[in-house]
């Protein structure tokens, strides 16, 4: 998407997800009516939740509607089990701008949410 002035726009999110996180409903094949034959016939019985949450990744990235950006994924393990943008900050954030700016055009404009480090000074 373009202006009228010419210049891009790039959308710029965060997000998390925690090596244990399952779906709720799943589709099932309604052949299967037992544990007994669901092993005999070698499928499972259905969704197994892992014990525990596990590991959480932190991911942030931007794009435009010509795609992602060239080597922008910024995906690291966090290392807090509470909120995560106490790991997903300002200092974060300033430092992957820095790097993802040499991959953008001039005068690009970039839109992010309201993430509670974006009122920091620096931006």
């Amino acid at each position: 998407m373009r202006l009228a002035q010419g210049k891009s726009i790039f959308y710029l999110d965060k997000t998390w997800v925690n090596e244990g996180h399952t779906v709720q409903k799943v589709w099932t094949d309604t052949s299967i009516h037992n544990r007994r034959q669901a092993f005999n016939e070698r499928f499972t019985n259905g969704l197994q939740n892992p014990a525990g949450r596990g590991r959480r990744l932190i991911f942030l990235y931007i794009g435009s509607c010509d795609g992602f950006v060239k080597d922008d994924l910024l995906l690291f393990e966090g290392k807090k089990t509470t909120d995560y943008h106490d790991e997903m900050n300002a200092i974060v954030l300033e430092e992957w701008l820095s790097r993802i700016l040499n991959y953008s055009p001039d005068n690009a404009v970039i839109v992010t949410d309201n993430a509670s480090y974006a009122d920091d000074d620096r931006f």
